[in-house]
């Protein structure tokens, strides 16, 4: 079995990609959600690094700002369980 999860990678792609800084990724998520969410760089950062995963409305704001599909920060993982039937 496959799961589909949030990549904080590709967040950290998009946003350099975009020659955006944390705080400029913050502040277009708070421009485009005409103000309904209060993001921090800091917490743009806790995305990236994995430690959070942005919630599902967040996807499609950080999506535009970066200028990227919604599916670009989507990817898939292997169970364990499909790990090692992968090994041996």
């Amino acid at each position: 079995m496959r799961t589909v999860t949030v990549s904080g990678d590709r967040i950290y792609q998009a946003r350099l990609a975009a020659n955006m800084s944390r705080s400029d990724l913050a502040y277009e998520i708070r421009r485009l959600s005409k103000g309904r969410h209060r993001t921090e760089p800091s917490l743009i950062g806790r995305w990236e690094t994995g430690q959070n995963t942005p919630s599902a409305n967040l996807l499609p704001l950080i999506a535009k700002a970066t200028g990227k599909s919604m599916d670009f920060f989507y990817t898939e993982e292997a169970t364990s369980a499909e790990e090692e039937d992968e090994s041996g």
